[in-house]
């Protein structure tokens, strides 16, 4: 509750010219004592059934500290010229304690609870002369607000030349939606051309279609760079995703080559306000039985060859289809997103000593090599090892993870990180129904993708139910 009205405080404070005389003060003698106490009492970390808020606590504990030392010491309340250092210090070990600990609660790209930043000048506050120029210390404003960034809002297509496309790109409602990019997608991008030329990629639900655009440009040989960055990096002049199903045509790529549309019979929607779970909508529930669809136009949609496909500026078409869509939480990988999988090659790996660290896609990229440059600038999971290991070692360990698929080629089996002793695909722990509903379960069941059955739920254990065929 502290926390909370230091917040609340503090967010009332940068809307205003006028704060109220000695908010920073109190802000900060509120903000201080809940963070504290959060930190001694740490079982709201480790036992919790809503990771979410755990989550949201942390990084607005941070905002708010980041915050509050913008202001001087004096209008902090502070006295002795060592508290703020001490302070700093203490937010440090912090910081690194729930960042140790975040692994029930917080997305792998957590990297703790950092407080320093150039605008608080690294937690040591205004210069004094910034100060000065307020009307009194009681009174000082706070540090003006970030910027808002500018929303991408979800485009609605076209619905009156592509009606049957467009109905099916907008039957997530947003709740759903907000839910279903919280998966993991294993998609296969095949040369139309020459069927045996393919690639498989790794992808978070959250990918809009012209971050796929690129990945499509950059995994088929047809673009040299690319950025791992959602809001970073450039499509092929001319490239697009063509989404073609029972005589309707739609394009999703820029305006500029949107404008081309109409003339090749096609209607246009902007990729970036489409996410790849409104191309493929449904969720793998267990282990074999693969995907289960939102109802049987999204299976006919996402099953019919060719239906979905990357085209090159030079007409060149790659199709795409889908072999599972995992909710995120159920997946044990962690690996970093996007990466080129070979289910061939990594799904039977018994010793880091056989894997080739020169296999290559079919397309003629090294697998390896890929995974290392997409990854960028990101800090991959850490790995564990007996004894000392060698840097072959590392390095080959380090290739197969990020490798390994997450399904077979027809999404039946799941797997996970982690030998396989019986040259099959090593199987994930039953997937339970409290890491789906974070996902959004598909209404009533599904519709199985090899059959149209749909599931239920049955049996309670220590984690809740699991996903069964249901009986007829």
């Amino acid at each position: 509750k502290l926390f909370l009205v230091a917040l609340k405080e503090v967010n009332k404070c940068n809307k205003t010219t006028s704060p109220a005389p000695g908010f920073a003060e109190k802000a900060f003698a509120q903000c201080f004592a809940a963070t504290f106490a959060a930190d001694h009492v740490e079982h709201w970390r480790h036992d919790t059934e809503d990771p979410e808020s755990v989550f949201r606590f942390a990084k607005k504990t941070e905002k708010l500290w980041r915050d509050l030392l913008c202001f001087t010491d004096a209008e902090l309340g502070l006295v002795d010229p060592g508290t703020r250092k001490a302070l700093l210090q203490k937010l440090d070990s912090i910081g690194k304690s729930w960042k140790d600990d975040a692994m029930d609660w917080a997305p792998k790209s957590f990297k703790g609870i950092n407080v320093k930043t150039a605008k608080n000048c690294q937690g040591m506050g205004r210069p004094a002369s910034a100060a000065a120029s307020a009307s009194s210390l009681s009174t000082a404003s706070p540090p003006p607000s970030k910027k808002a960034k500018k929303a991408v809002a979800t485009v609605s297509p076209d619905a009156s030349s592509s009606p049957r496309i467009s109905k099916l790109l907008t039957a997530l409602d947003d709740a759903k939606l907000k839910m279903r990019v919280k998966t993991t997608l294993q998609i296969k991008i095949t040369s139309d051309d020459e069927p045996t030329k393919s690639v498989v990629t790794v992808l978070s639900g959250a990918t809009h279609m012209k971050k796929f655009n690129q990945i499509c440009a950059y995994l088929t040989g047809n673009d040299g760079t690319f950025h791992y960055h959602s809001q970073k990096g450039k499509c092929l002049k001319g490239s697009k995703i063509e989404l073609s199903y029972k005589g309707e045509k739609m394009w999703m790529c820029d305006k500029p080559t949107g404008k081309k549309s109409s003339a090749a019979g096609a209607s246009f929607v902007e990729d970036k306000g489409i996410k790849i779970v409104q191309i493929f909508q449904g969720l793998s529930v267990n282990n074999d039985d693969g995907i289960f669809f939102d109802n049987e136009e999204a299976r006919d949609f996402a099953l019919t060859e060719g239906v979905v496909a990357w085209v090159a500026p030079n007409g060149k078409r790659y199709s795409a289809s889908v072999n599972c869509i995992c909710a995120t939480k159920s997946v044990m990988s962690g690996e970093l997103l996007p990466r080129v999988v070979s289910i061939d090659g990594c799904g039977k790996i018994r010793n880091w000593a056989e894997y080739d660290m020169n296999a290559k896609t079919s397309f003629g990229m090294d697998i390896a090599s890929t995974n290392n440059y997409i990854k960028g600038d990101r800090e991959g999971r850490p790995m564990m090892f007996l004894g000392a290991p060698s840097e072959d070692e590392i390095e080959a360990r380090a290739a197969i993870n990020s490798a390994r698929p997450i399904s077979d080629d027809n999404g039946g089996s799941i797997c996970c990180v982690g030998e396989d002793r019986n040259e099959k695909l090593f199987l994930l722990p039953p997937m339970f129904k409290k890491d789906l509903e974070s996902a959004g379960i598909p209404d009533n069941g599904g519709v199985r993708a090899a059959d149209g059955v749909s599931f239920v739920f049955e049996g309670e254990g220590m984690y809740g139910c699991k996903a069964v065929i249901k009986k007829n």
